[in-house]
């Protein structure tokens, strides 16, 4: 028997799009759905599962907009708001329990919270429809983050020759606590093709980051067979990471410097410099003896326990 979901997608005729809005448990969710005029498999796109990363809500609107059905072969499922609730205010968590929708997918994770209940049901709405997956994320309000890409350390060697070879990204992380506990964690054991694209964030939209993002869930179409133009394999192979150094701020301050996403760095160099209320200096430096700057906090007021940076093991 078919899901109402399923119904929903299967109410769309043979090569057409159409945006369908779709009651659950948790309020309204907003698809934009095309049937391709060919046989294929279902992608499930979606963003903002951060309410205030934004940079993939702009590229699903632009490449939903764009895709012609008639060379779609099987169906493009697109949400472009994940998490509406986080979305409405702007932020990262939901008002409702501010917890991280992306790490509820673990046995630490409390089951009575919102969060817990509704990541849960998304999971099941996509395993039972798509067998491809695209997570698009960015730095939100205050990080800018390099373009990479996560996956499961259980990832398919299919996703991983995808995430290798065939995309653009400066980095792919696996196999460590910043991967784990995911959506792309629970699908992936669910037998779904899943990834999670990061580009783009801090205060402004860019762009580069639009395109970052768009690029690479064209060339993940080409690669699954749902678009049937010719598929480019990238001349230069991203770096792996399975070691990552986390930083956090101590106190209410303001930044003074940060290196940028992307930049390589050493063990000792500071990755941010910031200042207290006092006017008192503080850094925090590279412990890893050579690292990629993956996320970097860019906007000028820092708070006690924010993020500060991400970075990830070199060779």
């Amino acid at each position: 028997m078919k899901s109402a979901l399923e119904e929903l997608i299967s109410a769309v005729p043979l090569g057409q799009r159409q945006q369908r809005s779709f009651e659950t448990p948790f309020g309204q969710l907003v698809f934009t759905i095309i049937r391709g005029a060919e046989p294929g498999p279902t992608v499930w796109l979606q963003a903002a599962e951060h309410g205030d990363e934004l940079d993939g809500i702009y590229a699903l609107h632009q490449l939903v907009a764009t895709l012609s059905p008639a060379k779609v072969h099987g169906t493009i499922v697109a949400l472009p708001i994940a998490n509406p609730s986080a979305f409405a205010v702007g932020h990262n968590r939901s008002p409702r329990d501010n917890v991280n929708l992306n790490r509820v997918f673990t046995k630490a994770a409390h089951p009575d919270s919102y969060s817990y209940r509704y990541g849960r049901y998304l999971a099941e709405l996509i395993a039972r429809v798509a067998s491809c997956f695209i997570d698009l994320h960015g730095g939100g309000e205050y990080l800018d983050v390099a373009s990479f890409v996560t996956i499961p350390e259980t990832a398919t060697p299919a996703t991983q020759q995808l995430v290798t070879e065939f995309l653009d990204v400066e980095a792919v992380l696996t196999g460590n606590k910043q991967s784990s506990a995911m959506l792309i964690d629970e699908l992936t054991a669910s037998g779904v093709a899943a990834i999670l694209l990061e580009s783009g964030g801090a205060s402004q939209v860019t762009d580069r980051a639009i395109q970052i993002h768009i690029d690479n869930v064209l060339q993940s179409l080409r690669y699954w067979g749902v678009l049937a133009t010719a598929l480019t394999q990238q001349q230069t192979h991203p770096r792996i990471i399975h070691r990552i150094q986390e930083g956090t701020f101590a106190t209410l301050g303001l930044l003074q410097e940060c290196r940028q996403p992307g930049d390589v760095v050493v063990r000792g160099e500071p990755v941010v410099t910031y200042s207290n209320i006092a006017q008192q200096s503080y850094q925090l430096v590279v412990s890893l003896k050579r690292a990629i700057v993956l996320s970097v906090h860019t906007q000028s007021l820092v708070r006690p326990g924010q993020y500060a940076f991400l970075l990830g093991q070199i060779d």
